[in-house]
């Protein structure tokens, strides 16, 4: 004979810890009552509570699992005992469809004890749906992470550069006061108004100048041998060495960087280590 002893269906706590979060980061931002927080601490707040909610929800569908194996147990049971008895799963009966329909049809239908079944022995709790909601979250964070970072590096570049611009600014006005220059000089005035101060200079600067630019050939070198004064020996050999390289200029302006009297050669002749610096910082910034 067949056992029909039955037992009740057992309670199911529903998950939902994950679906009740706020679906932006900038929810979080009320926490913060006195400092404005950034994207990237707004979503360091949201993981956080994803990340709580999900655990809570995990140990919901954990601790639920007893109950969910005795209530499908018990659904297949009954739905058993009903088969047994002979209660169809469906019936059928003649039906209009609609209120416009003029003739009936036969409409199936599911037993009344299956749909009794699902609202009175619950066997889900909602867990798939947190982690569908979960895992949505997680894609949203990282878009938004992603984003934030992006934004952080577009507004650290940003300010360093007003930094470099402030810096550069200071650089030119100290620069104007300690030579007396105009007080509306910009670099390039500055690099002029300098390298005529000592020959050594203005040479050394002609060819580095190409060095970095030699679009427009030797030019400025072959102007600024004409005008270097030879006054000892090794002016001598310095004016020597420019024109040989000027002589075999082949189109590339690293000649100046590698000949014996380069412009790294020539820069400790002028003598006046803050001149030079200055020089350089001022073809620093006109480049």
């Amino acid at each position: 004979m067949t056992d029909t002893t039955l037992t009740a269906a057992l309670p199911i706590e529903l998950c939902g810890h994950v679906g009740k979060l706020p679906t932006s980061p900038e929810c979080y931002r009320h926490n913060y009552r006195v400092d404005s927080p950034t994207m990237l601490q707004l979503l360091a707040r949201a993981d956080a509570a994803l990340e709580d909610a999900f655990a809570k929800d995990k140990a919901i569908h954990e601790a639920n699992a007893p109950a969910i194996a005795h209530n499908k147990a018990l659904r297949e049971r009954v739905a058993t005992m009903m088969k047994a008895a002979g209660v169809p799963e469906s019936w059928s009966d003649l039906e209009f469809p609609s209120s416009r329909s003029r003739n009936k049809k036969r409409i199936s239908k599911r037993a009344g004890y299956l749909t009794d079944l699902e609202r009175w022995i619950p066997i889900a709790d909602g867990f798939a749906h947190q982690v569908t909601h979960y895992e949505s979250a997680k894609r949203r964070h990282a878009e938004y992470r992603v984003k934030a970072e992006q934004e952080q590096q577009q507004a650290q570049a940003a300010k360093e550069r007003e930094a470099q611009a402030r810096k550069a600014n200071l650089d030119l006005a100290r620069i104007i006061v300690r030579y007396g220059l105009p007080e509306e000089s910009d670099w390039s005035e500055v690099v002029s108004e300098l390298r005529k101060r000592n020959k050594y200079l203005d040479l050394a600067v002609a060819m580095y100048q190409t060095r970095r630019d030699w679009s427009d050939g030797p030019r400025a070198v072959r102007y600024a041998l004409e005008r270097f004064t030879i006054e000892n020996d090794r002016d001598k050999d310095i004016a020597a060495d420019v024109a040989d390289s000027l002589a075999h200029w082949d189109g590339d302006g690293r000649i100046f960087r590698d000949t014996t009297w380069s412009y790294g050669a020539l820069w400790p002749l002028v003598g006046d280590e803050q001149l030079v610096a200055d020089v350089q910082r001022a073809m620093q910034e006109d480049d």
